[in-house]
């Protein structure tokens, strides 16, 4: 409330002392009356983002289960796992990825509930973290392979390197070579001991390692090591492969490639920008359209205005290429013309091209507009001219009729 201080006078002296009033501090005090509302917060966490974990302490190759307490299907559940995953689930179960190492290994998990603004803990949500322990798994060792091929040194032996058999906690290794041989080593020296095994035939091999840890686990590891040598391929010019007009396709065969192993790859390069890749076995035969010109393009052995197509043969011992030339295109002239279509007995009346093609010749090329030729449709005269060769034709009509032109 506000309050103000009077004196109460006689009348005579109201005047007065309303002007000493004036010159009077006045003290006024405001009130303010607080009305009570009610504010929507956000809800309390409470058990929201409580879990329990089932699988823990188990070889990490196992999945572990994750179970929400009081599960909510309208809340949001995202879940770090602590190895770099993450997913949005209620209950997930979870494979620890990375979890290489001797004894056990310790992964943070949380768990973070939300809801918007208004759910529980507001924006920032509710979160729990629990450390989750798994038997870590041992380290196979088994290196990233390659090839031994015919010529090598020692071929077809092939013996795995010292640093495959260090992993620390490891009681044992199982080598299968994929050869129907397999090495069992519980111990190894780098300085005494040689892993190896011999490949008498060409071919590509699957190489597994099995290491069994100290805390009962166990895991596998496995690649392919090529066995073989560099590969062959041939091919043929097609006979008609100097004289035709675009667009037009050639048949190319794919020869001499029997002998290779799988593992090859085949690549036909047809010189235009065009490219068709193959796995072992490529097809007996690869066809190509050629579309445009040759002109202007020149092949590896020399050829003016010619493409040249290369097939490859490539593993991992060697590559091959055989080279198919010269495939000389000409481009055929567009086959449209400008003219008029009602015309006069008498005048002479021109038509074009609109457009060129190319002749494409060991020395140069050529622009090519096609031949003209004026039938008369209804049995009169012919025109004059009634042919030409060239990018123009001007001709009279002799007669009212028909010609196509």
């Amino acid at each position: 409330m506000n309050l103000l201080v009077l004196n109460v006078l006689e009348p005579p002296t109201f005047v007065q002392s309303m002007l000493r009033l004036l010159n009077t501090p006045i003290w006024i005090c405001l009130c303010f009356v607080a009305h009570s509302m009610s504010v929507l917060g956000q809800l309390p966490c409470g058990t929201v983002a409580d879990f329990s974990v089932l699988g823990a302490g188990q070889c990490a190759d196992e999945a572990v289960s994750f179970d929400v307490a009081a599960p909510d299907p309208s809340l949001t559940y995202a879940w770090d796992f602590g190895d770099g995953e993450s997913v949005l689930a209620i209950q997930p179960e979870h494979v620890f990825q990375n979890a290489i190492g001797p004894g056990s290994l310790d992964f943070q998990v949380t768990l973070t509930v939300s809801d918007g603004v208004f759910g529980p803990g507001g924006v920032a949500g509710c979160t729990t973290i629990q450390t989750v322990t798994v038997l870590g798994l041992p380290d196979p060792g088994l290196p990233d392979l390659s090839a031994i091929c015919l010529g090598q040194d020692n071929f077809p032996e092939f013996s795995l390197p010292a640093s495959t058999f260090d992993g620390a906690g490891v009681l044992s290794w199982t080598v299968d070579w994929g050869n129907g041989m397999d090495t069992v080593l519980t111990a190894f020296s780098p300085v005494l001991d040689t892993v190896g095994t011999s490949y008498p035939d060409f071919g590509l091999f699957g190489i597994g390692i099995t290491a069994e840890g100290a805390n009962g686990c166990m895991a596998t590891d496995q690649d392919s090591l090529f066995v073989g040598t560099n590969p062959t391929i041939g091919s043929a010019l097609p006979g008609n492969s100097v004289t035709v007009c675009s667009p037009y396709e050639l048949t190319f065969p794919i020869l001499e490639t029997d002998n290779n192993l799988p593992g090859t790859q085949y690549n036909v390069n047809f010189g235009d920008g065009n490219v068709q890749s193959f796995s072992h076995p490529p097809p007996s035969e690869v066809s190509h359209t050629y579309g445009s010109s040759s002109c202007f393009s020149n092949t590896p052995g020399g050829e003016n205005n010619a493409f040249a197509v290369t097939l490859s043969a490539n593993n991992l011992c060697g590559n091959a290429t055989n080279i198919v030339e010269p495939i000389r295109i000409h481009q055929s002239p567009a086959p449209d013309m400008f003219g008029i279509g009602s015309v006069c007995v008498g005048p002479t009346f021109y038509y074009e091209a609109l457009g060129s093609g190319l002749i494409a010749t060991p020395t140069y090329c050529v622009p090519a507009y096609g031949d003209w030729n004026i039938v008369p449709e209804q049995g009169q005269a012919l025109s004059s001219p009634a042919t030409a060769t060239g990018f123009d034709i001007a001709t009279a009509f002799p007669e009212v009729g028909e010609y196509t032109v």
